[in-house]
């Protein structure tokens, strides 16, 4: 806004006086010589500035978005898409991306596909030759927006996934890579099993992976700073240290203190002291009605901590913690500090 308005202080007040005198001079210079070849009398010393071109007014006045029909503002968008093709550029590209990092969204699923849901199911939009979209999306997301009638036949997904092999396979190139060729992965642990329990902690994020690694190193240099490997002692702390300090905010925002704050709905797990769990046993540790246990249980459903048990047909249905992450806090008994 501050920057508008030195925009429009200094056009109005140089550029536009300039433009302005200009075109002033030409008409009275091109007046005298027609009155000139006419015989007529010249205008003399008579005032000549006349604003030709007015200055630009601010304009104040807000427009709600959601007020203004549909078909103008589709009008608007091939408007801009026609100026970008004049500009020569060959293509056009919509990123959108960190859409459930929205406040308003806080990494709730259901609320990122109410809001998206209306975009995606605009052929005229979605299947515009003109400019494509890029949404970048959490593949939870994508299954909700599949059960709501999104056609991924008609817009081509691209699942970029990390395998346990595939985050062992990037930290075997680098231990290799820093140490010359000289260390495998397999030789800096004193217990190789430890290697699939990172990856699996890592849950597909090669930087959850990284992060571990390394406060599992600062764990060590602590305890032996000689020592050549890691040792399960080391992997343990290491492992606890990066839980307890884990962003879990980066993932799941929300307003901290409320039923919404990730961290407060962990510690509420962490209190029922089980990975699989039903309404009845919030109700009995947490002393929450059945309607309150169940608004909790609905948001870690969002968030994608846990997920309802599909083999329980018939039965009182029954929750799996499905973030590894949370379900070693779980099993180990982690407080945050």
């Amino acid at each position: 806004m501050e920057k508008s308005v030195k925009f429009l202080w200094v056009y109005n007040n140089i550029v536009n006086p300039i433009i302005n005198n200009v075109l002033s001079g030409a008409v009275k210079l091109t007046s005298d010589v027609v009155s000139k070849s006419l015989g007529l009398p010249s205008s003399g010393g008579a005032k000549f500035y006349r604003e030709y071109i007015p200055s630009i007014q601010e304009n104040t006045e807000k427009i709600n978005l959601l007020e203004v029909q549909e078909s103008a503002l589709l009008e608007v968008l091939d408007d801009l898409l026609n100026i970008i093709v004049k500009l020569n550029y060959k293509t056009i590209t919509i990123f959108l991306d960190k859409i459930d990092e929205q406040p308003e969204i806080s990494s709730r699923i259901d609320e990122e596909v109410r809001i998206l849901l209306p975009l995606l199911k605009n052929n005229q939009l979605i299947l515009n030759k003109k400019f494509s979209f890029v949404f970048i999306l959490w593949s939870k997301v994508k299954k909700e927006l599949n059960s709501e009638g999104v056609r991924f036949d008609k817009i081509k997904p691209i699942d970029v996934n990390w395998a346990h092999y595939d985050l062992i396979d990037i930290m075997k190139k680098r231990i290799s890579y820093f140490s010359s060729g000289n260390s495998t992965l397999e030789s800096v642990f004193q217990d190789k099993n430890d290697i699939t329990l990172l990856a699996n902690l890592a849950n597909k994020s090669p930087r959850d992976f990284l992060h571990l690694m390394s406060s599992i190193y600062d764990q060590q240099s602590e305890i032996n700073p000689n020592s050549g490997i890691f040792t399960s002692q080391a992997v343990a702390k290491g492992i606890i240290h990066f839980l307890k300090n884990y962003d879990f905010y980066s993932i799941y925002p929300a307003q901290r203190g409320t039923k919404q704050d990730i961290r407060g709905i962990i510690s509420k797990l962490n209190k029922i002291n089980k990975t699989e769990f039903k309404v009845k046993d919030i109700m009995t540790i947490l002393k929450l009605g059945h309607q309150a246990s169940s608004s909790h249980i609905k948001i870690m459903k969002n968030y994608g901590v846990v997920k309802e048990k599909e083999d329980t047909p018939g039965m009182e249905k029954e929750y799996i913690v499905s973030d590894p992450k949370v379900a070693f806090i779980i099993k180990n008994n982690i407080s945050f500090d």
